[in-house]
C-alpha cells in the first residue's frame, strides 16, 4: 500500500539524512528555534502530560529541558521510523515514542494529554486533513493545543507545502473556543495558534507570555524580537488586552472579532 502523499516528503528526505536533521524539512535549527520559542509562550509545559504529534526526534522535549521546563510525561508520536529511532535512542526518562500515522489513526491523539502541539507536523496536509486533525485534537486534549502553520506562500514555494491564511485559521479556531491566542510576528510566513478550553489557563498563559525569560542557548539572532501575544475572546470583549506591541516587522495585524 502506498504512504500517504503528505508522508512521501519525509520517506524521501529520510532515504537522504537519515536521523539527520535534514529529515524534520526544516529551513534551519534557527528556524527550528524560532517556532519552538512562539509555542513555549502558548503553553504551561512544566509537569503536564504533552503529546507532540510528529515529534520528529522529540527536539521539542530537548528545548523545554533546556529550558528548565519538565513535563510530566511527554508522548512523541512519529510516523517515520529512523526519526522515532532517534527520540528513543536519547532515553529521556519522561518521555514514550509511539510509531504511528496520527491522520490515519486518530487514536494516537487520545492518550489523555493535557497539551497537544504539533510543530511542523501539519504543513504537507491538504486542507480539509489540516483541520480535520486539529478538531479531534481539540476533542482530546485536556488544556491546549497548539500548533503553527505555513500563513503564506513566503515559506511555501516547494509543491508539497500548504500555506492557510491565518484569518481562516484564526476564525476555525474561534468556532471551537473562545480563548485563541496568535503569534505571527516571529517569522514571515509562519504563524502559531493556542486554543484553551477554560478562560483562567488562557489568562495565566497570557501573563507568561509576556514574561517568560529564554534561555540564551535557544536565543539566537533577531527571530522573534519585539513579538508579542495577540488576543481573541470574542464572547468577552470587556477582557483588557495585553499592552500593543509596535513592530514594523510584523507581518500580520491581529483583527479582534466583534462582540457577540
Amino acid at each position: 500500500m502506498p504512504a500517504p502523499a503528505y508522508l512521501e516528503p519525509y520517506i524521501k528526505a529520510a532515504r537522504r539524512y537519515g536521523s539527520g536533521f535534514g529529515s524534520l524539512l526544516w529551513a534551519s535549527r534557527k528556524s527550528q528555534a524560532a517556532r519552538f520559542r512562539a509555542l513555549l509562550k502558548c503553553g504551561h509545559y512544566h509537569n503536564r502530560v504533552i503529546l507532540d504529534a510528529g515529534c520528529g526526534r522529540a527536539d521539542f522535549l530537548d528545548f523545554l529541558l533546556a529550558q528548565n521546563i519538565r513535563p510530566k510525561h511527554y508522548v512523541g508520536i512519529e510516523a517515520m521510523h529512523p526519526m522515532a529511532a532517534a527520540a528513543e535512542k536519547k532515553a529521556h526518562p519522561i518521555a514514550t515514542i509511539t510509531r504511528g500515522d496520527f491522520v490515519q489513526d486518530r487514536t494516537l491523539l487520545d492518550c489523555h494529554p493535557e497539551i497537544i502541539i504539533f510543530c511542523g507536523s501539519l504543513n504537507t496536509l491538504p486542507k480539509p486533513e489540516f483541520y480535520s486533525v486539529l478538531r479531534s485534537a481539540w476533542q482530546s486534549a485536556k488544556e491546549t493545543v497548539a500548533f503553527n502553520f505555513l500563513s503564506s506562500d513566503t515559506l511555501a514555494k516547494a509543491e508539497h507545502l500548504t500555506w492557510h491564511p491565518i484569518e481562516e485559521v484564526h476564525e476555525f479556531a474561534r468556532s471551537l473556543t473562545d480563548h485563541v491566542l496568535v503569534r505571527a510576528h516571529y517569522m514571515k510566513g509562519d504563524c502559531t495558534i493556542a486554543l484553551r478550553k477554560t478562560r483562567e489557563e488562557f489568562n495565566s498563559v497570557l501573563t507568561a507570555a509576556v514574561s517568560h525569560p529564554l534561555s540564551p542557548s535557544f536565543s539566537s539572532g533577531t527571530v522573534g524580537k519585539g513579538e508579542g501575544p495577540h488576543v481573541n475572546s470574542h464572547k468577552h470583549p470587556q477582557q483588557p488586552q495585553p499592552p500593543s506591541h509596535q513592530n514594523t516587522t510584523a507581518h500580520y495585524k491581529f483583527i479582534p472579532s466583534s462582540p457577540t
